[in-house]
């Protein structure tokens, strides 16, 4: 799909926080500089990365006069991005994760939700790239525009979008009172939804334009240490005190989150850590209260609710139910990649 209309110019700043990332930092610039819209800079923030990133960087900048290159200590992801902010000279801001990369369209189809709808925030939906699989993903491009109660309930529960930094082109003005905090983890937990709350209207399509990579060592990838997880659930109950202040009608929604991502990023790991049910005791201490809600909570799926009634009645039970039904999922996956004569893993859409 090449860009055609130009009436309106929308410039577009797009930062990408760089640390460590030589093996794929050639392949995002690349697929940054090959969109079909025209209108953009883009600014690479080097947080202080101890391998050949800051080159790679430099490099790439000689080569196009749309990079600009700024060089700075480790601070952190939250800290790349806010510098990232204070140099932006577009009227929009899109972040881009330096392991990441994008489909050419992406920024056409986010400016064109702009365009379209007036909107201060468009997203585009993600999908998961495996290292080393292929990544098929779906061209539909269904497309709406809500307002900020409905955009908050949409991000909690992933629908259409969640609540991560990419994957979504901000009107710049909307940084001028909210940035990341630095050194905090979960950080688009915590921000995104401030983001759309201080909006008047959040733009959505469908289009799966935005490529997250999951690699080895990875915050998602791994096992959460004690720490860690005090931070997510922290980050996660703060959610549900925001709306409960000003947004009382999306509470199911954030609890829905909050019990999701208790499943999801932090107790399946842990079935497989030998403190398994020491650290479940801890989490289920904390989030006890949210799970026996979110039995009645119209958001929050039927297996998801199995999965609380076990993890309440027995954490053995369920640690044993769980890791059959992974292997089952498993063996089911092998015999689909032999029939079909292939092994490779594909990408599923997601968004955090």
């Amino acid at each position: 799909m090449e860009y055609l209309e130009r009436k309106i110019i929308v410039y577009v700043s797009v930062v990408v926080p760089v640390y460590n990332v030589e093996k794929y930092l050639d392949r995002c610039i690349t697929s940054i500089l090959n969109q079909t819209y025209p209108d953009f800079e883009l600014i690479l923030i080097d947080d202080g990365s101890g391998d050949s990133s800051g080159s790679i960087c430099d490099a790439w900048a000689k080569a196009d006069a749309r990079i600009r290159v700024f060089h700075k200590e480790n601070g952190g992801l939250s800290d790349a991005r806010n510098y990232g902010i204070d140099y932006a000279k577009g009227e929009y801001i899109t972040f881009v994760d330096s392991d990441d990369y994008i489909d050419r369209d992406y920024l056409s189809i986010l400016v064109g939700l702009v365009r379209e709808y007036g909107a201060q925030i468009a997203c585009v939906s993600g999908i998961c790239a495996y290292e080393g699989g292929k990544v098929a993903h779906k061209s539909s491009d269904s497309r709406g525009c809500l307002g900020a109660e409905e955009a908050l309930k949409c991000a909690y529960t992933r629908r259409y979008f969640g609540v991560s930094a990419w994957g979504k082109l901000y009107k710049a003005d909307l940084f001028s009172e909210i940035r990341y905090p630095k050194g905090r983890l979960y950080e688009d937990l915590l921000v995104t939804p401030h983001l759309i709350a201080a909006s008047d209207s959040v733009a959505y399509s469908s289009s799966e334009q935005y490529f997250w990579v999951q690699r080895e060592g990875s915050i998602i990838h791994t096992i959460q240490s004690e720490k860690e997880v005090d931070l997510h659930l922290s980050g996660l109950r703060e959610a549900i005190e925001f709306v409960d202040r000003k947004f009382k009608e999306v509470h199911d929604a954030a609890v829905c989150r909050y019990v999701d991502d208790s499943f999801e990023y932090i107790i399946h790991k842990l079935v497989y850590s030998e403190a398994y049910f020491e650290r479940v005791g801890h989490i289920t201490a904390h989030g006890k209260m949210y799970w026996k809600e979110g039995m009645k909570n119209r958001y929050i799926s039927k297996i998801r609710k199995i999965e609380i009634m076990l993890i309440i009645i027995s954490p053995h039970i369920y640690k044993a139910v769980y890791a059959s039904w992974v292997r089952i999922k498993s063996l089911f996956r092998r015999l689909g990649d032999s029939r079909n004569g292939t092994s490779v893993d594909f990408g599923h859409s997601s968004d955090l």
